[in-house]
C-alpha cells in the first residue's frame, strides 16, 4: 500500500475507533474500584533540565510540572480483562482509567459481550502500554511488586501476565532468579478473554530509587565496588527501534583503543547482564533501554555517559544516575537523518566522546576488573 493510502487508512481508521469508543456503554471509574493505596507526587522533582539535551530537558521540565500517582486499585466483579490492552470491563461495559496507563489503546470492545475462557477467583494485572520494553519492564511492571506487598496481598492471588511480556528473554530470567517469588503466574494470551471476581490495577511512581533497590534485592544483585570494568552498550540487531550510528566502526575503533569493551544486552540472559553491570565502573550509550542495566551497580561508583540524538531523548537516565549517586555525562550525536524521533540515524562525536575519555581516565582510579559472563 502506498505510504499516502495508507495515512488514510489509518486516519479513518482512527477516527472510526474513537468515534466506537464514545458510543461503547461506559462504566465510571470512580464507581468501579477501591482505592486501597494512594499517593500522589511532583513528578521527577529531581534534576534540573539545563543539565540535559535540549529534548531531555524539555521533557523533564514538562515532566517536572506533572503531578505523578501511585495507587493499588481492586475493580471488584465479575470483571474481564481485555487481552490485548489490559482494560478492563464489567458486564460489557468498558471501564476507562482501569490500567496504569493514561494513553489507553483501544480494547477488543466486541469480545467482552462473549463468554470467557477462564474465570479466576482473583488476579493482579500486570498489563501495560509497553510490555515488550526491557525498560518499562522493569520501571512500570517489575515496579508493581513491591506495592502488592506493601498492601498484603495473599500469596495465592494470581498475576496475571500478558503473552506478549511472558515471551521476553528477560521475563522469563527474572521469574528464574525470583523476581516473582512464590506468586503464581498466569499467561493471558492475546486471543483469550478472562474473567475473574476481583482484579488488581497497580501503577508505581515513575523511576525511584527504593523501587529499583527493591527489585536489586529479590533479584540477587551484588555489585562489586572495587570493580572497574568499562563497558559500552552496543545497540545489536534485535533492537526494536531503527536508530543507529552511521559511524558504528569508527566508533568502535575508538572505544577498543580506550580498552573499553562493547556488549549488547540483548545477547545475554538477564543474570548474565545484572554480572556485566554490576561491576561496570563506567558506562557509555545511546539513549535506549540498555541503560536500564545502571540499576544493578546499585549505590556502588560509576559514571554514566548518554548519547542522544537531538530530536529524540528522555531523562529517565540522568535521573536514575542521580538517585544513586552516578556521576553523569551526556554528548549530543551529529548529523542526525531527516527521519526524526525513534527511528533516527546519527553520527557519534567521536572527538568529543574522545575527549570525555581521555578525562575521566585522569580523573577515575583503577583497581581490578571483574570477568565478564562467558563469550564477552
Amino acid at each position: 500500500m502506498p505510504s499516502r493510502h495508507r495515512e488514510q487508512y489509518h486516519y479513518y481508521r482512527k477516527k472510526l475507533i474513537r468515534k466506537l469508543q464514545l458510543i461503547w456503554p461506559q462504566q465510571q471509574l470512580e464507581e468501579s474500584c477501591v482505592e486501597l493505596r494512594y499517593n500522589v507526587s511532583k513528578r521527577c522533582s529531581l534534576g534540573d533540565p539545563a543539565d540535559l539535551s535540549d529534548h531531555a530537558g524539555q521533557t523533564l521540565r514538562k515532566w517536572q510540572a506533572q503531578d505523578d500517582e501511585e495507587f493499588v486499585r481492586r475493580f471488584d466483579g465479575p470483571i474481564t480483562i481485555d487481552p490485548r490492552t489490559g482494560i478492563l470491563f464489567r458486564d460489557g461495559r468498558v471501564i476507562w482509567g482501569s490500567t496504569d496507563y493514561l494513553r489507553e489503546r483501544s480494547p477488543s470492545f466486541l469480545r467482552h459481550l462473549r463468554k470467557p475462557h477462564r474465570i479466576l477467583d482473583q488476579a493482579i494485572s500486570l498489563h501495560h502500554l509497553f510490555p515488550n520494553n526491557y525498560f518499562h519492564f522493569f520501571n512500570n511492571i517489575a515496579s508493581k511488586l513491591p506495592l502488592v506487598e506493601a498492601v498484603n496481598l495473599a500469596q495465592d492471588i494470581p498475576l496475571l501476565v500478558p503473552a506478549d511480556l511472558a515471551r521476553q528473554r528477560y521475563f522469563q530470567g527474572s521469574r528464574e532468579l525470583g523476581l516473582f517469588g512464590d506468586r503464581p503466574i498466569i499467561v493471558q494470551s492475546r486471543d483469550k478473554l478472562i474473567a475473574a471476581s476481583a482484579v488488581y490495577v497497580v501503577k508505581a511512581h515513575d523511576c525511584t530509587l527504593a523501587t529499583q533497590q527493591w527489585i536489586c534485592e529479590r533479584l540477587g544483585v551484588h555489585p562489586d565496588s572495587d570493580a572497574d570494568n568499562w563497558v559500552y552498550i552496543e545497540r545489536g540487531k534485535g533492537s526494536p527501534n531503527a536508530r543507529y550510528f552511521r559511524n558504528n566502526a569508527e566508533l568502535h575503533r575508538l572505544l577498543a583503543g580506550h580498552g573499553i569493551r562493547s556488549v549488547d544486552p540483548q545477547a545475554l540472559s538477564l543474570a548474565e547482564q545484572i554480572a556485566v553491570f554490576a561491576n561496570a565502573r563506567v558506562v557509555i550509550s545511546a539513549h535506549g533501554a540498555g541503560l536500564t542495566n545502571i540499576i544493578f551497580r546499585g549505590s556502588a561508583p560509576c559514571t554514566v555517559v548518554e548519547l542522544f540524538n537531538p530530536s529524540f531523548g528522555t531523562p529517565h537516565y540522568y535521573l536514575t544516575a542521580l538517585q544513586h549517586g552516578f556521576e553523569y555525562h551526556w554528548l549530543d550525536n551529529r548529523n542526525e537523518s531527516r527521519e526524526k524521533g525513534l527511528v533516527a540515524s546519527s553520527e557519534a562525536d567521536l572527538a568529543a566522546l574522545d575527549r570525555l575519555i581521555h578525562d575521566l581516565k585522569r580523573r577515575i582510579p583503577t583497581s581490578r576488573r571483574s570477568p565478564y559472563p562467558t563469550g564477552q
